[in-house]
């Protein structure tokens, strides 16, 4: 996590300088442009993200590209998203289900790997999976 500067009306965050209201999330299948035209100040950074575009006041991740990323989307960047309730993994026991048909591996805290079906915890019991859903093997 870094902290922002601010300097003026702009932010300054990884050797660029940008807009606080342009200051977003910006995952890489988003574009990035040099703005030339704006009044406020010329030349600056602006993100245009199609998926996230969180505001990132107060904190922000940098993805290995050097491109500001919210929380969620810096750990899903690195495959520690919680397949069960969708929030970082940050730190605890990890359960990992491979991935089907050239999907990536998804991650489980432990209390979080249960059947799709009967919400049963199967940490450390047998398991199969369906279409990327982990069931029970009795099921």
């Amino acid at each position: 996590m870094l902290l922002l500067t601010y300097h003026g009306n702009s932010i300054n965050a990884l050797n660029k300088s940008y807009h606080p209201q342009c200051f977003k999330c910006k995952v890489r299948s988003s574009t990035s442009f040099l703005f030339a035209n704006c009044v406020s100040i010329s030349l600056l950074s602006h993100s245009n993200s199609q998926v996230c575009s969180r505001d990132l006041t107060g904190q922000f991740f940098p993805s290995p590209q050097g491109d500001p990323l919210c929380e969620k989307d810096y750990y899903d960047q690195l495959g520690l998203i919680c397949g069960g309730c969708e929030k970082p993994i940050i730190a605890g026991k990890v359960i990992t289900m491979p991935g089907q048909n050239g999907a990536r591996d998804v991650k489980y805290h432990v209390e979080h790997f249960q059947c799709s079906f009967c919400k049963t915890n199967l940490a450390g019991q047998k398991y199969k999976q369906r279409k990327g859903k982990v069931l029970s093997s009795s099921i």
